[in-house]
C-alpha cells in the first residue's frame, strides 16, 4: 500500500523524525502545523527495526509524509521511503549539508532547505503549512523538543 498524496489538506497527517542526538530518536505525528496527534519513541531500535516500527503504528494508515530532520545523517531517507512507501522531505538548517537538490525556504528571517522525491509545489505546500512557528516546521520541531527533553545530552540546532 502507498500512501499517495493526491491533495495537500489543512491537517495533513505528518510524521516528523528528529534524529539530533547519538542515543535517542523521536517522532512526533502533526496534524499540518496545528495539533500533536501522538509520539512515536525509538529509543533503543535498531537501524533494521525503524521503519518496521513506523509501519507497525496505529498512526500509519493515515500518515501521508514523513519530515526527517537529521543533521548528523544517521539515517537514509531513500532507505526509509521504499520501506515506508511514504514521501520523505529532509530538513535541514546547515549549508554544509545541501546540494542542487535541496530547495530554500525563507519565514520571518529564518531559513531552512529541503529535499524530497514529492514534486517541488508538492513541497512547498506542506512545508508552507506545517511552520507555523519557530525555525523548523512543526512536526520536526515538536520531535526536536521532545529529544532534548529526554536525551541526556541536548543538541542546539
Amino acid at each position: 500500500m502507498s500512501h499517495e498524496i493526491r491533495t495537500v489538506k489543512r491537517e495533513i497527517r505528518i510524521l516528523g523524525i528528529d534524529a539530533c542526538c547519538d542515543d535517542t530518536i523521536v517522532g512526533s505525528i502533526v496534524r499540518g502545523g496545528l495539533y500533536l496527534d501522538g509520539i512515536i519513541d525509538f529509543h533503543e531500535i535498531d537501524d533494521g527495526k525503524f521503519a518496521e516500527k513506523i509501519c507497525e503504528s496505529r498512526y500509519y494508515p493515515e500518515l501521508r509524509v514523513v519530515m526527517l530532520h537529521d543533521p548528523k545523517g544517521r539515517l537514509d531517507a531513500r532507505d526509509l521511503w521504499k520501506a515506508t512507501r511514504l514521501p520523505v522531505i529532509e530538513i535541514t538548517k546547515t549549508r554544509s549539508r545541501i546540494n542542487e537538490d535541496y530547495m530554500r525556504f525563507e519565514r520571518k528571517n529564518k531559513i531552512i532547505y529541503a529535499s524530497s522525491t514529492l514534486e517541488p509545489e508538492m513541497t512547498r505546500q506542506i512545508i508552507r503549512l506545517s511552520w507555523t512557528i519557530d525555525d523548523l516546521p512543526e512536526p520536526v520541531r515538536v520531535a526536536h523538543l521532545l529529544v532534548n527533553s529526554i536525551s541526556s545530552k541536548t543538541f542546539s540546532r
